[in-house]
C-alpha cells in the first residue's frame, strides 16, 4: 500500500499547470443540458423563494420605470412631432430638444440596471444557499444583496463605462476613416471605408469579449466578496480558456428564456396598447398611461424570468472553478473559498 501513488499536488493559484485537466467528480464537468437540468431542479426545490427575491426587488424598479415614463413620453411626443415636420421640409427649433427628460431617462436607466444586478446578486446568493442545502430565505439574500450595493453599483459602472469607451473609441476612429475619403460632399467607397467597417466590426466583437469576461462578476461578489475592481479581475480569469463555452450558454439562455419574456411583452402590448404595433405608431399620439403600464408589466415579467439565468450563471461559476482545478462544492455542501491569487 505504500507504493500507491498519492493525490496530485494540487494547482498553483494563478491557475491549473500545463496539461492539468481535472477527472469528472460528481457533477462536475457540467455540460449545457446538465446546467439546464440543474437549473430547472433547483427552482423546482425553491421556486417561492426564487420569485419571491425577483418580484421584491423589481417591482419597485418597475414602478420607477413605470412613473418616469409619464414624465418622459409626452415630451417624446413633442419631439417627435418636430421630427415629423422635419421629414415634410418644415424646421425643428433644437432649443426645445428635451434634454430634462433625456437626463431622466439615463438616470431611470442606471436605477433599473442596478436594481436588476441587485435582484440577481440575491437570486445568485440564495441559488448558493439551495445548492449548499442552506436554508434560502427571501429576507436574508435581498439584505444581503443590498449590503453588497456599493460593490455591485461599482460593478456595473465599470462595466457600462467600459463599454460605452469600447463604443466612442471604435466609432471615432470608424468616422474618421471614413471622412478620408470624403470628397465632392461625399463619401466615396475605398480604403478607408473598408478600414472603418473593420473598425466598426471590431470594436462590436471587443465589446462581446469583455462582457463575455465578465459574466461572472455577480457569482464573485456573492461568492467571494471583494471590491468592485477585484470581481472584474476575478470573472475574467476564471472565464479565460472557457469563452466559447459561456458564449454558448449565454445564447441558450438568453435564446429561451429571453424569447419566452418577448412572446408575454408581445400579448401585453397586444391588450394595453396595440396601435404601438402598427405601421403609423408615429402619427399616432402617445398615451402616457398606457406606456406606464406596459412599463410595470414588461419590469415585472422580466422578473418572473430573472431566477432561471441568475441560477444558471452560479453554475457556470462553479464549474468554471472546478476546471481551474479550484476546490467546489457538491451538492449539499457550501462553496469552499478559493485559493488566493
Amino acid at each position: 500500500m505504500d507504493d500507491l501513488p498519492g493525490p496530485p499536488p494540487p494547482p498553483p493559484a494563478s491557475g491549473p499547470p500545463v496539461g492539468y485537466a481535472p477527472q469528472p467528480t460528481g457533477h462536475y464537468p457540467l455540460d449545457i443540458n446538465r446546467v439546464f437540468e440543474l437549473t430547472f431542479s433547483l427552482f423546482r426545490f425553491n421556486g417561492r423563494t426564487f420569485l419571491q427575491i425577483a418580484l421584491l426587488v423589481m417591482m419597485p424598479v418597475s414602478v420607477i420605470l413605470a412613473v418616469s415614463s409619464l414624465y418622459t413620453s409626452s415630451a417624446a411626443t413633442d419631439w417627435l412631432a418636430q421630427l415629423q415636420q422635419l421629414s415634410q421640409g418644415g424646421a425643428i427649433d433644437m432649443s426645445a430638444f428635451p434634454w430634462a427628460v433625456v437626463g431622466v431617462g439615463l438616470l431611470v436607466g442606471l436605477l433599473v440596471a442596478i436594481g436588476a444586478w441587485v435582484a440577481q446578486a440575491a437570486l445568485t446568493h440564495a441559488a448558493l444557499n439551495t445548492y449548499g442545502g442552506a436554508a434560502a430565505d427571501t429576507r436574508r439574500s435581498v439584505r444581503f444583496a443590498f449590503s453588497r450595493l456599493g460593490t455591485i453599483a461599482g460593478a456595473y459602472l465599470l462595466t457600462f463605462l467600459a463599454g460605452v469607451a469600447v463604443v466612442f473609441v471604435g466609432a471615432i476612429v470608424a468616422t474618421l476613416l471614413f471622412l478620408t475619403t470624403w470628397s465632392g460632399g461625399r463619401i466615396v467607397p475605398g480604403i478607408g471605408v473598408f478600414l472603418g467597417l473593420i473598425v466598426f466590426v471590431a470594436a462590436f466583437a471587443a465589446l462581446i469579449f469583455i462582457s463575455i469576461r465578465w459574466t461572472l462578476v455577480l457569482p464573485v461578489i456573492v461568492a467571494e466578496g471583494g471590491g468592485a475592481r477585484k470581481a472584474l479581475g476575478r470573472s475574467w480569469r476564471l472565464v479565460s480558456g472557457s469563452s466559447w463555452r459561456m458564449l454558448g450558454y449565454l445564447l441558450s439562455f438568453g435564446l429561451l428564456f429571453g424569447l419566452i419574456a418577448a412572446l408575454l411583452t408581445l400579448v401585453l402590448t397586444l391588450a394595453v396598447d396595440p396601435q404601438s404595433l402598427s405601421m403609423t405608431a408615429l402619427a399616432n399620439p402617445i398615451d402616457p398611461v398606457r406606456v406606464m403600464i406596459l412599463n410595470f408589466g414588461s419590469g415585472i415579467i422580466s422578473a418572473l424570468f430573472m431566477p432561471f439565468p441568475a441560477i444558471g450563471m452560479t453554475l457556470l461559476y462553479l464549474d468554471l472553478r472546478w476546471r481551474r482545478g479550484e476546490p467546489v462544492p457538491q451538492p449539499g455542501e457550501t462553496v469552499p473559498s478559493p485559493p488566493a491569487d
